[in-house]
């Protein structure tokens, strides 16, 4: 096992080699066998706060917090004598400011063949952000787990309902217009097809859903979602306004109705009672 000697918060190596640190993806810092920072770049400063000059004749290892340093230099010298191929933990890193700037060390040694000298890569990334990215990676991971379990759950409830719709049609043909039971099922079909319209919804938005877009008519779609909204705003007048000649559009229609559902609803809760909400329509060049 390799044991580092420690003088003044200095090591000694009984080898002689090339260490590149790189404190930043975009810093690049030599040291000496000792540690000793002989060059660095300037951009240095964002990262730690230092300067390149105030950087350059510092130790490396010195910049460590003192209860992890130790740790650190020992697994360091164990790549140097070649006990590991590879050294990776978590450390601190004095920022200029005072405060310790959590990083992850990770070192490797490299040999260059051509000249026979072998350097030893450093890289101390910046711990929050690693951090940052597993978060976002968790979180993708997760908005695709719920997108499949919809994408499974829609499915499986449109084989439910077209069992459902298949037998209130057949119910349907057995009965009269006139037939009281008859207006009871057509009640049931509109709630099945309603049923189903969230069905696709959920296939949007499982992983590789698309939005279903077709040619409509706007004005239909915003006097169903208006005439939804009546009853249950009674004391708001809800008008709709159209301007001649409007264009038809290319939209998924079951999306745009919960756009235009939330903005009437929003509108409604926002305006005093006996007042009156505009919806108004028109085309944009």
């Amino acid at each position: 096992m390799f044991q580092p000697e420690l003088k003044a918060g200095r090591f000694c190596l009984n080898q002689c080699f090339e260490c590149r640190v790189i404190v930043h993806p975009k810093i690049l810092t030599v040291v000496t066998a000792e540690g000793t920072i002989v060059q660095c770049g300037d951009t240095v400063t964002p990262v730690a706060g230092y300067t390149s000059t105030e950087w350059l004749g510092r130790c490396l290892f010195d910049f460590l917090h003192p209860d992890e340093r130790i740790e650190v230099i020992q697994k360091f010298g164990s790549l140097v004598e070649n006990e590991v191929p590879h050294v990776l933990l978590d450390t601190r890193l004095a920022h200029r400011s005072g405060r310790w700037l959590p990083i992850e060390f990770s070192a490797k040694k490299i040999g260059d063949a051509a000249s026979g000298m072998e350097t030893i890569v450093v890289h101390l990334g910046d711990v929050e952000e690693k951090k940052r990215r597993e978060a976002l990676s968790l979180r993708k991971q997760n908005l695709d787990a719920i997108g499949d379990l919809a994408a499974g759950m829609a499915h499986e409830f449109n084989n439910v309902l077209t069992a459902i719709m298949g037998n209130i049609s057949l119910a349907k043909h057995s009965l009269d217009a006139g037939d009281p039971a008859y207006q009871r099922l057509e009640n049931a079909e509109l709630a099945s097809e309603k049923a189903a319209e969230i069905a696709r919804q959920l296939l949007t938005f499982s992983p590789g859903g698309k939005p279903i877009k077709n040619r409509v008519c706007l004005e239909r779609i915003v006097r169903s979602v208006v005439s939804g909204h009546l009853e249950r705003h009674a004391g708001i007048i809800l008008e709709v306004k159209v301007r001649e000649g409007l264009w038809p559009v290319e939209l998924d229609e079951e999306q745009i109705s919960l756009v235009i559902a939330a903005f009437v609803e929003n509108a409604c809760e926002a305006a005093p009672k006996d007042n009156k909400v505009t919806i108004a329509i028109e085309n944009i060049d």
